[in-house]
């Protein structure tokens, strides 16, 4: 699943036979609504298959994609209508063509939109979403089930059918190290608005916090409940104090704080978990449980979104550095900063807004 906004979160649904998962909808939380936003078995405005069973998907950098078993994929622009035609295409022909996980990133030279698939055919692939072609293809050696690439595209985590994930360089493929502490195979993986953090979770039931600076040993080890992680996510820049959110296969969701990595608040929620997703502000994230009888979307709002006690304080931007320490939240970008930053959602009088006490507000 994927959340773009807080009117639309997006998710596969299975057909009418309940077989395969080929259409995707947009749920709006906010109407309590939901539309079809793309059929991804036919194309039939351009005579294109799609894909015929999704299995990732991802709506970021204004593109909606969807990556599937059979080596396929899908993708539209983001504010598109349901009745805009989708571009399709092949990621593989391989005997083990399966795109286990897709996600998007702006291109550091171009700024246009690039889409990373990585595949049980152990290649990791960019396409440029702008020219439906690929720009890089590089063979890992394993199956890998997840990538994610650095804030500065320089540098690529990957996880996979090893117990050692990978530290590439994005343009490249070439490895730069592999990174000790899992005992089993990885699942899933992130990299922190900061580009210093990153989070790699395995079936061990351990995350590892990692710090870029220093590859020899993890900064942290994390465990789970009763599995082993399949979705990890940082809170985006100028979304709050920072958290990581790791989510198990089964059950259980926990947000850790990312500033310490030595606290967490887990929610138990029945139900087979089939991704986690920030709004781009950071204000909410959502859950997708699976099961058929008590699953559903949940919506958590951030309970410290708005607690940030330098707010109350008539002063610019630019004056944060003078604050004490323990006044200002760690965010994983400097408040001086966030005005320039593309990645962060919220102006400065919305970040302003969003911490004003109304305690003593009188209705």
């Amino acid at each position: 699943m994927a959340a773009s906004s807080k009117n639309s979160v997006f998710f596969p649904v299975r057909d009418p036979d309940h077989t395969w998962l080929r259409k995707i909808a947009c749920i709006n939380p906010e109407a309590d609504s939901k539309d079809y936003i793309m059929d991804a078995s036919s194309n039939l405005q351009k005579d294109e298959l799609g894909v015929t069973r999704i299995s990732t998907l991802a709506a970021s950098d204004g593109i909606l994609v969807a990556g599937g078993f059979d080596g396929d994929y899908v993708c539209k622009p983001l504010d598109s209508s349901p009745e805009h035609p989708f571009t399709s295409g092949t990621i593989t022909e391989n005997h083990d063509p399966s795109t286990n996980h897709t996600h998007t990133f702006l291109d550091r030279r171009s700024g246009l939109p690039q889409i990373v698939f990585s595949s049980n055919d152990r290649f990791v692939r960019t396409l440029d979403a702008t020219t439906n072609t690929y720009v890089h293809e590089h063979y890992h050696g394993t199956e890998i089930n997840c990538a994610t690439t650095s804030p500065d595209t320089r540098l690529r985590l990957l996880v996979g059918d090893c117990t050692r994930p990978a530290l590439v360089e994005a343009d490249s493929g070439k490895l730069i190290t592999g990174l000790g502490g899992h005992n089993d195979y990885g699942f899933a993986c992130d990299w922190a608005p900061d580009g210093i953090h990153m989070a790699t979770g395995a079936q061990d039931g351990v995350v590892l916090v990692w710090d870029a600076r220093d590859w020899r040993a993890p900064l942290k080890t994390l465990t789970t409940e009763i599995g082993g992680v399949r979705t990890l996510k940082f809170s985006p820049a100028g979304g709050g104090k920072r958290v990581l959110v790791m989510a198990e296969s089964a059950d259980f969701v926990h947000v850790v704080d990312a500033d310490t990595f030595d606290s967490k608040q887990s929610f138990d929620l029945f139900a087979e978990i089939g991704g986690i997703s920030f709004l781009p502000d950071g204000s909410q994230f959502f859950v997708l449980g699976c099961d058929e009888g008590v699953g559903g979307l949940m919506a958590f709002e951030r309970a410290g979104y708005g607690e940030m006690d330098w707010r109350h304080m008539d002063f610019q931007p630019e004056l944060v550095d003078y604050l004490d320490e323990d006044e200002v939240p760690n965010e994983w970008v400097r408040e001086a900063e966030m005005e320039n930053d593309a990645r962060v959602k919220v102006s400065w009088n919305g970040r302003r807004r969003r911490g004003l006490g109304l305690g003593e507000l009188i209705v």
